[in-house]
């Protein structure tokens, strides 16, 4: 896994604050699902068990995922057992006090039963001499741990949860939510994850409701953001967004769905109604991975 592509992303503002140019990291992948129920417990094992290795070495400030831990789709009690397979396989990044901020997918999530298996394994377990597994708990009504934002230094983190919720059916963000969160935000950086693309590629999207992710798109680029890291598409994919000729306000479409789950091939061509934006492919790879970020002041690296 150690071969990089350099990526390089500049955020400028003005002012710099003090400590703004402090480096630090932070890694984002998705999708580690087998194939099978059978398989290692809904989870490839062995490719995680790889990128635990990295994150460890790496030893970033957070690390993200966005979403298809496991095979999932199933009952509630065979659910939380492939969720505790993939919080055990990750065990190490925990006791690390690396801090782990993940999303669900469509396999890991879904209606009642699914929401409650998540509930019931990324919990507190502080109480029962156990470790922190849960997340940050300021999401929307319904969403609770399973939307949140996280401040950093500087950079503000919006973590989303795209599937199906009492605020949304399918593919959709909590909108409104999200606007308050931005409205509040004083850091200059600004970036978001979730599991499905925003322009559609194979599978389904946010694009297929398009008013309701221009909407989402707009207020990233109201608030400088430049990132939207998901998955759901099994490869890594790096394309730039534009609806105006202005490359000041664009905002990078990051599929980085690298993390074990069998490759997609992908024709080229985004399928979805694109609301008006021109994608421009960067780099693409069917490489199991992960990206490293790193923040220098109003610098961004991503490799």
């Amino acid at each position: 896994m150690k071969q990089r592509v350099l990526i390089l992303t500049i955020v400028l503002l003005l002012s710099p604050a003090a400590g703004a140019w402090e480096t630090w990291t932070f890694i984002v992948t998705a999708d580690s699902r087998s194939e099978s129920h059978e398989e290692t417990l809904g989870v490839n094992v062995v490719i995680l068990g790889e990128l635990v290795d990295e994150i460890l070495a790496e030893n970033p400030d957070l690390f993200l995922f966005t979403g298809d831990l496991v095979v999932g789709n199933t009952t509630q009690d065979l659910l939380e057992v492939e969720f505790l397979q993939w919080r055990e396989v990750m065990q190490p990044v925990y006791e690390a006090g690396i801090p782990v901020y993940i999303v669900r997918g469509n396999h890991d999530g879904g209606g009642s039963a699914t929401t409650t298996a998540w509930n019931n394994v990324f919990r507190d377990e502080t109480s029962s001499v156990g470790l922190d597994y849960s997340l940050p708990q300021n999401g929307p009504d319904g969403e609770k741990n399973l939307t949140y934002s996280v401040t950093h230094k500087n950079a503000f983190v919006l973590a989303l949860d795209e599937c199906t919720t009492a605020n949304h059916p399918q593919n959709y963000v909590e909108q409104g939510w999200i606007d308050t969160e931005l409205a509040c935000n004083t850091r200059p950086h600004v970036f978001s994850f979730g599991h499905f693309t925003a322009f559609k590629m194979i599978w389904d999207s946010l694009g297929d409701h398009p008013t309701q992710r221009n909407a989402f798109w707009h207020s990233l680029e109201d608030a400088g953001s430049r990132v939207y890291f998901c998955g759901h598409e099994h490869f890594y994919h790096h394309a730039t967004a534009d609806n105006d000729g202005d490359p000041n306000n664009n905002i990078d479409q990051v599929v980085v769905g690298s993390a074990g789950a069998s490759v997609h091939i992908w024709d080229g061509n985004y399928t979805g109604d694109n609301g008006g934006y021109e994608l421009t492919d960067i780099f693409h790879t069917t490489r199991f991975g992960y990206i490293l970020a790193t923040v220098t002041g109003y610098d961004v690296n991503l490799t």
